[in-house]
């Protein structure tokens, strides 16, 4: 009898495990305004059923409509209740997330809060600078969205854009004025202010304006507003180190606060600018990036990717429709055509809830019957710094094509080539229609090129081909992937006059080595089945390579259901 109960009391104890183990997680929490201008109170009843210091909550402000992110508050473990002050009247939506260190589950909430009891303050101060070609760019010192903006450019010509570019028709003296008041009229504020303004001319080439954009790891993107070929540039990034290079990145050591200059000048000293501008660097300690793009196909399923993937991070999608994905690369089959609002929450279980990010995009999802769709792939080649190939990824039948590579060149070919002959970033953009007018579509790529001296060209060709393929091309007659999509394996099979070795590797969207291995020959076949069960859902690429000489001969793509 003692045996006996020794055993069941085992039995119950592995069922209590099973049990402490099956967890979930629940979002809740409510937002209220507490009474003080701009403030709102969360309160956060979000439950894991580990609890305690494993679960780890958040709240992701975004302004409503455009999703433009306005800060977040940390709560559990710390405390269930915190505030968070807002700056601007509006709508805005909010996004509650709760996770559990131990099982990982995660569940997120969303609502919207309309903050109404902020005082406007009317001020019309404003700055500008004078561009090229008697453009000059206006801006408020400081903007407030509850306001509503009038400019008089002091030439008979207004805006009411509170961010306006105006082109003088001639070089001089104006008196511009900004005239603010309060938008919703809830206040009598308002106010006027005047300043003189010199526009310099169309003679003056020598613009320092630039953007730039933060990354990870404290690397920051620069670039000018206007780039010019015939120009000189040099960058001061406000730590001590410098670059020639139009378009630089630089990463800092620390981050924090710095004024990054850029001067520009013409060789024969006729021209020379100077802009400086205080920017921020966010952290290399936060590496949640939750940035993402996707791909709308013919057969109604998007496939969504984040932007920089890393595979110590954990990944939740909300597709917008009611439906979720734990897939870092998810495929997703919407039931109708429309806009949703899909969102991406990435957070590392490891930093104890202090590394999270949430970015949401409006998806357009085309109509599933429609009958074409642009895209292609931009890459680089392997030896050649100068020489970039695109693989025409388009579908549909009988297809018109113009290819506009941004330079002011567009070929109705469907495999064209194009060499730009100056430095700067251009947008490549392929439109498709159908000779039956049925379908039309679009697809966009940027390309950055620096090397003036020597050019870079663009060789568009077939899917899975390079310009050094044609030798290889007559020999192997014939290669094929089957079943694709597939959810299990994979079969390749090279036909031809197959005289020697060929492996094979299988590569990610991001370029990442999956699978490498070797095809099995055979008089004038190599084949071989390869096993991708194991494969998250998404797109990748298998690339034939000539064991010899290691040269990729062909790439073919196949999809993981």
């Amino acid at each position: 009898m003692k045996k006996l109960n020794t055993t069941l009391a085992f039995i119950l104890a592995l069922f209590m495990s099973g049990l402490s183990y099956a967890q979930t997680c629940n979002a809740d929490a409510t937002v209220n305004p507490t009474g003080n201008p701009g403030e709102v109170e969360i309160i956060d009843n979000s439950t894991t059923s580990s609890g305690g210091a494993a679960t780890y909550s958040w709240v992701d402000f975004y302004e409503g409509g455009t999703w433009n992110y306005d800060g977040t508050v940390y709560l559990q473990p710390n405390s269930n209740t915190a505030t968070y002050q807002f700056t601007q009247n509006g709508t805005y939506n909010y996004y509650i997330s709760v996770q559990d260190s131990i099982t990982n589950c995660f569940d997120s909430i969303t609502g919207t809060i309309t903050i109404n009891n902020i005082a406007v303050n009317c001020d019309a101060s404003f700055s500008y600078y004078d561009t090229v070609n008697n453009q000059t760019y206006f801006y408020p010192n400081n903007y407030d969205v509850n306001l509503a903006y009038s400019w008089d450019f002091g030439d008979g010509n207004y805006s009411n854009d509170p961010y306006a570019y105006h082109t003088y028709s001639a070089p001089g003296t104006y008196t511009a004025c900004l005239t603010v008041w309060d938008a919703a009229g809830n206040s009598n504020c308002a106010d006027t202010i005047c300043e003189t303004i010199t526009v310099t001319g169309n003679n003056n080439n020598c613009d320092a304006s630039f953007s730039y954009y933060d990354t990870i790891n404290n690397q920051i993107y620069f670039y000018p507003n206007n780039y010019d070929a015939d120009l000189y540039y040099s960058w001061d990034f406000g730590d001590g180190n410098f670059s020639n290079n139009p378009y630089p990145y630089h990463t800092y050591n620390s981050p924090g606060t710095y004024t990054a200059c850029l001067t520009v000048w013409e060789n024969n000293g006729t021209c020379a600018d100077t802009i400086c501008e205080t920017i921020t660097v966010t952290g290399n300690n936060n590496n949640c990036d939750a940035n993402f793009y996707y791909l709308d196909t013919v057969s109604g399923q998007t496939y969504f990717l984040p932007n920089n993937y890393n595979q110590n991070l954990s990944y939740f999608w909300d597709f917008g429709d009611g439906n979720t994905s734990n897939n870092p690369y998810p495929t997703h089959t919407y039931s109708t055509p429309g806009t949703y609002t899909a969102c991406l929450t990435v957070w590392d279980p490891a930093s104890g809830g202090q590394c999270s990010d949430t970015v949401c995009q409006t998806v357009v999802v085309t109509n599933n019957n429609i009958s074409c769709e642009a895209n292609f792939y931009l890459f680089q080649d392997s030896t050649n710094a100068n020489v970039y190939y695109i693989w025409d990824l388009s579908s549909g039948n009988n297809l018109s094509y113009t290819w506009d590579f941004g330079d002011g060149t567009v070929s109705n070919q469907q495999y064209p080539t194009h060499t730009y002959n100056t430095q700067g970033v251009f947008t490549i953009c392929l439109t498709i229609t159908d000779n039956a007018g049925n379908c039309s579509d679009q697809y966009c790529q940027t390309i950055e090129v620096l090397n003036k001296a020597v050019g870079t060209t663009i060789n568009v060709v077939p899917f899975g081909q390079t310009a050094d393929l044609a030798e290889e091309e007559n020999i192997i007659t014939d290669v094929k992937l089957f079943p694709n999509p597939t959810s299990t394996s994979l079969n390749i099979s090279l036909k031809g006059n197959v005289g020697q070795d060929y492996n094979y590797q299988i590569v990610d969207v991001m370029g990442n080595q999956i699978a490498l291995g070797a095809l099995n020959s055979n008089q004038n076949v190599a084949s071989k089945e390869i096993n991708v069960e194991q494969l998250q859902q998404g797109v990748y690429f298998v690339q034939i390579i000539e064991s010899t000489n290691k040269e990729k001969i062909k790439t073919l793509k196949f999809i993981k259901k």
